[in-house]
């Protein structure tokens, strides 16, 4: 059984209070069943009879519009996932570099995008980079706290190794 963060303040936050009982019951059942890379197998009869209601399917993406990703119509993605369970991923990560692998095989770096940011390190004299949700324009995954390059530097490069 996988263990999972859990954020107290989601009552909080107006996305999630404003949605019926029943989406909110949805929403914290799709981020238990996704997997460690934020990818959730859509399984309706599943979900409906865990959750002992009936979903309108045709609304739900709608509803978590901003939220989910449609990778196809059986998965899919929740980006906010991997920065909140995770934080920013590493390369010497076993963890991490299985989600970068899973990323990577369901196409989700199609969605991302590197951008430049002007803003100047006071101690040094270089260029912030992150890479951002296309969709969203929020970050996903940047640099190590020391400031390494990440693994997804690489790869967005071209670098395999």
């Amino acid at each position: 059984m996988a263990k999972r963060f859990s954020d107290s303040l989601k009552w909080d936050d107006p996305f999630f209070s404003d949605l019926s009982n029943d989406y909110k019951l949805l929403w914290i059942y799709i981020l238990d069943k996704c997997d460690h890379a934020g990818i959730f197998k859509v399984n309706k009869r599943l979900a409906e009879f865990c959750l002992n209601i009936k979903i309108d399917w045709k609304e739900v993406e709608g509803v978590f519009k901003g939220r989910i990703q449609t990778l196809n119509h059986e998965k899919w993605f929740i980006p906010k996932f991997i920065y909140y369970q995770y934080g920013v991923l590493t390369e010497n990560n076993r963890v991490h570099n299985s989600i970068i692998q899973i990323l990577k095989k369901e196409g989700v770096y199609k969605l991302l995008e590197r951008t430049v940011q002007g803003r100047k390190d006071k101690d040094k004299d270089k260029d912030k980079e992150e890479l951002i949700n296309t969709n969203t324009k929020e970050p996903i995954i940047g640099r190590s706290p020391k400031g390494r390059p990440l693994i997804v530097d690489k790869i967005m490069k071209g670098d395999r190794s």
